[in-house]
């Protein structure tokens, strides 16, 4: 692995890190879009980009840059759950909820299938973009290559 990817890993923890600290500094005034950006979409899109970009950088080494992004995923996961007592009170569930009551969406925080689901989506969206970029990137790689000679 290069130091890029090392770096991009650490960078990828700090951004969630900081979006759910501005999640839980404004969890009284959150409204029910900007909870599903700052906890479900932010993570995701995080995740989606620090995937692809390390598959771009390692387009030969597929196997080890899914495993590095794995533990990526597995250290926001963490983190995630670190966060989830500040959004599980209930007055707070219950006042995203009557912000839904015109939509069909119910909040359901902190319970076990969530976490797995929310875990396995993660790490399927981790390997499908360290695919792509991968062969995005070898892509590169080949005609760069055509074009030295």
């Amino acid at each position: 692995m290069q130091r890029s990817n090392y770096a991009i890993g650490i960078v990828a923890i700090l951004i969630i890190t900081l979006l759910l600290t501005i999640g839980a500094l404004m969890k009284n005034s959150l409204t029910l879009l900007a909870f599903i950006l700052l906890t479900i979409v932010g993570p995701l899109v995080t995740v989606a980009i620090i995937s692809f970009i390390n598959g771009l950088l390692n387009p030969t080494r597929l196997i080890k840059v899914v495993g590095f992004n794995i533990i990526i995923v597995l250290a926001i996961e963490i983190i995630m759950l670190i966060f989830t007592p500040a959004f599980s009170s209930k007055e707070f569930i219950d006042r995203l909820n009557s912000m839904s009551q015109n939509s069909v969406v119910q909040i359901h925080i902190s319970q076990t299938g969530n976490v797995i689901t929310g875990l396995f989506v993660f790490i399927i969206i981790a390997a499908l973009f360290s695919f792509i970029g991968s062969k995005i990137g070898n892509f590169i790689k080949k005609s760069y290559e055509k074009k030295g000679e």
